[in-house]
């Protein structure tokens, strides 16, 4: 057969021959092609398993301990991918109707990552630790009042001493311990346990190995998808997860530049420009914003509505957001963060701060510049005062961003910087501030009473702003019975944020993205909303950098 295609060829001419060989190689490409396309139409890109991801951090590791490690620490980041929270472990969680009794029932099959089985033992065990004052756990405010027993080897119960409907949020940050591996240690002495940094987990992946160098400083650390934790999710894509520790930002922005890192996630936009490499940027909105909370028993100015709508009033959040945060934050105009979608928000007045305060019947001083009000027969009080803050980024621009908008107006502000370690010590616990820039950070379903209840206006309550009334505090006591999955609680938080609105005891300024940084090969990140840093690794199982085609 072939013998006889190779005479038919020799005998056509050469023109013939020439035309021939286009034809076939024309077949040939548009066969291709044409497979390629059938391939594409009836097939579609899915991840495949296998493949690694590493990413820098600057900072080190000590306790990587859920009951240990504190918000927004390098720990936190290793705890979320090596221990599985209480709704992750949970077959089923159920409450009273008052929703003060809790009962949480685990999952068939879940282990530890040594291969023990996962109990209500250690839920026990992780709750009376954390409330054990030797342990010095960040947790222990949270939870030194619930109690928990023992129901069944998979089932335990927690009441609390009063109804809080959103008591998920704390059982989504509930990450047990193993009893069998931290029984035998006395509570005071957890913290120098070899397991803090050679955990025994439950999460989507395994400790591997760490490298430490001779100065001490862990430069590594490597983990290995967590085979058992089939039994609690979707087993990971990746194989293995590394995080990179860097003592300077400089050092991990030419790490990741080399290309000797997949990942980078910061809050600072300009970041970015630091880049030289392609990547892939995702925005991710936070649950944290900063605003200016005014203690008015401190400075009797901040005591009239108009000195606080003038304050308001001179600040352009629009500026902040370019010039601070490159066009990646939100603009405030309430107490709650615009990811969290409450419709009733705004602060925002279209009058001038001048026009305020005359209003008020305030007059610009024309020696000091300073505007006052006569408030007696011989007394007059000043608009002026301190803004404190910690001596940290990006509080420091923004502060001095609003120190200039203000003097803009006649408004003369000073600045009170601490440093970060004695900032709580000596402003925050003793309330001694008349302005206070500082950051809050709240939950996907908020408990304000944190923040404005007036029962928390002292240490270590949230309320910096020393807010008290008497409705905002009906309301939020009403919060407590109504179901996180309940429309009304859309509407009382409504509520809620109207009447702050209208008392204005603070300056609510601007909500921060998360930006992650990454190789266009990674996929699978969410750019759903978060409250830490560490909630970047919620769904770490589900990224991947390897891909395959399935028929569709």
């Amino acid at each position: 057969m072939i013998e006889t295609l190779i005479r038919m060829v020799r005998a056509l001419s050469k023109r013939e021959q020439t035309i021939l060989g286009i034809c076939v190689v024309a077949l040939i490409v548009s066969g291709f092609y044409s497979a390629l396309y059938l391939v594409r139409a009836n097939t579609t890109v899915v991840a495949a398993d296998g493949g690694s991801y590493t990413e820098g951090i600057v900072g080190q590791v000590s306790l990587v301990n859920p009951i240990l490690a504190q918000d927004g620490s390098p720990d936190q980041d290793l705890v979320t991918l090596l221990f599985a929270n209480t709704i992750t472990l949970a077959e089923s969680v159920k409450h009273s109707n008052d929703f003060r009794t809790w009962n949480v029932r685990i999952k068939e099959g879940a282990t530890w990552s040594d291969g023990q089985p996962i109990t209500s033992d250690d839920f026990v065990f992780t709750v009376q630790t954390i409330q054990n004052p030797d342990a010095l756990s960040p947790l222990y405010a949270d939870w030194s009042h619930i109690s928990i027993s023992r129901v069944s080897e998979r089932e335990v119960v927690f009441q609390l001493s009063q109804p809080y409907a959103p008591f998920e949020n704390m059982l989504e940050q509930l990450r047990p311990i193993p009893q069998h591996i931290f029984a035998s240690i006395a509570p005071a002495n957890i913290r120098l346990s070899k397991y803090n940094l050679e955990p025994v987990g439950s999460g989507p992946f395994v400790f591997s190995s760490s490298q430490v160098q001779d100065t001490g400083f862990i430069s590594s650390y490597n983990l290995h998808k967590n085979d058992a934790y089939e039994a609690l999710g979707p087993l990971p894509h990746l194989s293995t997860i590394a995080l990179e520790f860097f003592e300077q930002e400089q050092d991990m922005i030419d790490a990741f530049n080399k290309g000797l890192l997949d990942g980078i996630c910061t809050t600072n936009p300009l970041l970015a420009q630091r880049i030289t490499i392609r990547t892939t940027q995702q925005d991710i909105p936070s649950l944290k914003y900063y605003a200016v909370f005014l203690n008015q028993s401190a400075n009797p100015a901040l005591k009239y509505i108009e000195v606080r709508e003038a304050l308001d009033a001179a600040i352009d959040r629009n500026e902040l957001i370019q010039n601070i945060f490159n066009n990646k934050a939100d603009q405030m105009e309430g107490p709650l963060p615009p990811a969290l979608h409450i419709s009733e928000q705004s602060q925002t007045a279209s009058t001038s701060p001048e026009t305020l305060l005359q209003q008020g019947g305030w007059v610009q001083n024309q020696v000091t510049g300073n505007w006052e009000k006569t408030i007696g027969k011989n007394q007059t009080i000043s608009l002026t005062g301190t803004l404190s803050i910690p001596d940290s980024e990006p509080v420091k621009t923004i502060a001095q961003d609003l120190i200039n908008q203000w003097q803009k107006h006649g408004i003369h502000i000073s600045l009170d910087s601490k440093d970060p370690a004695s900032f709580t010590d000596e402003i925050i616990k003793t309330r001694n501030y008349q302005m206070l820039l500082f950051g809050n950070i709240l939950l996907t379903h908020p408990d304000l009473l944190h923040f404005w209840g007036s029962s928390e206006r002292f240490y270590p309550g949230l309320n910096f702003s020393l807010y008290s009334n008497a409705s905002v505090d009906t309301l939020m006591g009403t919060l407590k019975r109504v179901a996180v999955d309940d429309p009304k609680r859309s509407q009382i938080l409504e509520t809620i944020t109207r009447y702050i609105n209208q008392d204005m005891p603070a300056l609510f300024l601007v909500s921060p993205h998360y930006i992650y940084i990454t190789k266009p090969s990674v996929q699978g990140i969410s750019t759903g909303p978060i409250s830490l840093p560490a909630e970047r690794f919620n769904d770490a199982a589900q990224w991947y950098v390897k891909t395959k085609r399935v028929l569709k």
